[in-house]
C-alpha cells in the first residue's frame, strides 16, 4: 500500500490534505474518500462508519475523525457501502461491499 500512496502523496503535492472521492462500484454507495496528508508514502487508516449498518447514517460522520488522523499523517480511506434499505445492501452486500472497498484502494493511482 506505500508504494500507491506514496505515489499519489509526496511531499508538497497539491492532493495532500484534500479529500477525493472514488467509486469502487456502480452504486453511488460504492464510494470511498482518500485524505492524503503532506507526506510520502504514509500509514494507511481504513474507517468504516457505524450507525447498525442502516441508512442513512454515512461515512460523513468520520470526516472529523478522518481529519485528525490526516493532521497526524495518516492516510485515511473512509468507505461507504450499501446500507439496509438501499437496493443490495443488508446481507451479504453489505459486507462484499466492506470488501470490495479496501480491495479497492490497491488499485487508486
Amino acid at each position: 500500500m506505500s508504494s500507491v500512496l506514496g505515489s499519489l502523496s509526496p511531499s508538497g503535492d497539491s492532493q495532500a490534505g484534500m479529500k477525493r472521492t472514488i467509486s469502487y462500484g456502480d452504486s453511488n454507495d460504492q464510494q470511498a474518500d482518500l485524505h492524503l496528508p503532506d507526506a510520502a508514502g504514509p500509514p494507511v487508516v481504513c474507517l468504516l462508519h457505524g450507525g447498525f449498518w442502516r441508512m442513512p447514517h454515512g461515512r460523513d460522520q468520520m470526516d472529523a475523525v478522518a481529519g485528525n488522523l490526516v493532521a497526524r499523517g495518516f492516510a485515511v480511506w473512509n468507505i461507504e457501502y450499501r446500507r439496509l434499505g438501499a437496493s443490495g445492501g443488508g446481507w451479504p452486500g453489505t459486507l462484499d461491499d466492506v470488501r470490495a472497498g479496501i480491495d479497492h484502494l490497491a488499485k487508486v493511482r
